[in-house]
């Protein structure tokens, strides 16, 4: 028989641990696993691809959830949603339950509970700065807690946040996310890329895989590269890869403010085309506020790439500074300019530190070793259940 694993997210619209859930989902060993995704507000645009891998996807809602400035309309849209996953979670019975993101954790704790399912698991991906700004999502977080057989970290940083609010170590497991290295090196070609975009061999390309949103700081990214315009003597270009959301306007007007509009590329979320963009560029930075443990900075360093990233989170458990990149002080544009310029000035140092990167990538962040971490832990449960 095997164990029925019932994952509970808001969608799987792209974001860090939408992309994971789809990296690491259709890999379990169907063997001993049955994997399925249950998503409380819509399927999203990721939903096909994990289907195609033969996961199923369910979603029995529509539309967002919360409704600003309407509490009684919100609230009943959440216990709807908390309805239809409790009557699913009866009907199909899985031995586990496992849910990402605060909003899953708490309906999804909260049914699981109430459907007895055996085994409840929440994932924690990003530390706990949304707690400052909804105080009630912390202590409904902390009570919740309290209910799940473990809590999963994805960096040293989330999982010493965790047990500062009081989850026992008994319950803490830390995971790494993974990344599936054979996807950034063979088969890719640099020049193909580079004329597609129509940027010169010559031209030192620098790219950001993120979201336009205000905490992953690229109004500091382009801070940094005004700063140091006059010392960069060799051609550059900034590509900007990530859902554009409301934010583009104003870091184009920023840019055309700082005259530097004509070096930056702002191409969207190509999700399927991130692979060739990051392995045709020469550098990557991730310049965030906050942040849990990010992909982005894996797939760089998967491709080769040395990264410029800041300290927070735990960014400084992936990157080690001045051997597979640099990290700098997070909202410090003079610092994160310097760095930039240091590699762009030192081929050789580049070229040294992707290629540390790309190992160390390949040592202890692989997509395999997720996936048996994960199956370990599910493992372990259940033998302690039994």
């Amino acid at each position: 028989m095997r164990v029925k694993i019932l994952y509970v997210i808001g969608s799987l619209d792209i974001g860090g641990a939408e992309g994971h859930i789809v990296e690491i989902v259709p890999r379990l060993d169907r063997s001993r696993f049955e994997p399925s995704i249950f998503t409380l507000t819509h399927a999203g645009t990721l939903a096909c691809e994990v289907g195609k891998n033969g996961v199923r996807v369910v979603t029995l809602s529509q539309g967002k959830l919360f409704e600003s400035g309407n509490p009684i309309r919100t609230a009943t849209r959440v216990l709807r949603s908390m309805m239809n996953l409790y009557c699913f979670l009866r009907k199909e019975q899985p031995d586990i339950v496992h849910c990402y993101l605060p909003l899953s954790h708490f309906v999804g704790g909260v049914c699981g509970i109430l459907a007895g399912v055996p085994i409840r698991i929440m994932s924690r991906r990003s530390l706990n700065d949304y707690q400052k700004k909804y105080p009630l999502v912390s202590q409904l977080e902390r009570y919740m807690n309290r209910w799940m057989h473990r809590i999963v970290a994805n960096s040293n940083a989330v999982l010493h946040q965790l047990v500062a609010e009081g989850v026992s170590e008994r319950q803490l497991r830390l995971i790494y996310n993974g990344v599936d290295v054979c996807k950034y090196g063979g088969g890719l070609s640099r020049t193909t890329t580079r004329k597609w975009l129509n940027i010169a061999p010559n031209i030192v390309l620098i790219v950001v895989v993120a979201n336009l949103i205000p905490y992953k700081g690229h109004e500091d990214l382009l801070m940094a590269l005004s700063n140091i315009r006059e010392a960069l003597t060799t051609s550059w270009k900034l590509l900007c890869v990530g859902k554009p959301y409301c934010l583009q306007l104003r870091l184009e007007q920023k840019a055309k403010e700082l005259g530097i509009h004509s070096n930056i590329q702002f191409l969207g979320e190509q999700r399927e085309r991130i692979p060739e963009l990051l392995f045709s560029a020469d550098i990557g930075v991730l310049c965030s506020h906050q942040e849990g443990f990010s992909n982005s900075i894996l797939e760089g360093m998967a491709a080769g790439l040395p990264m410029v990233v800041t300290d927070v989170g735990g960014n400084a458990e992936a990157v080690i500074d001045g051997e597979t990149g640099i990290i700098v002080p997070p909202k410090c544009p003079e610092k994160l300019g310097r760095a930039i310029l240091t590699l762009v000035k030192d081929p050789g140092k580049r070229r040294c530190m992707g290629a540390a990167g790309r190992v160390r990538v390949q040592q202890l962040f692989s997509v395999r070793a997720c996936v048996a971490e994960y199956e370990k832990l599910y493992e372990e449960l259940l033998s302690e259940h039994t």
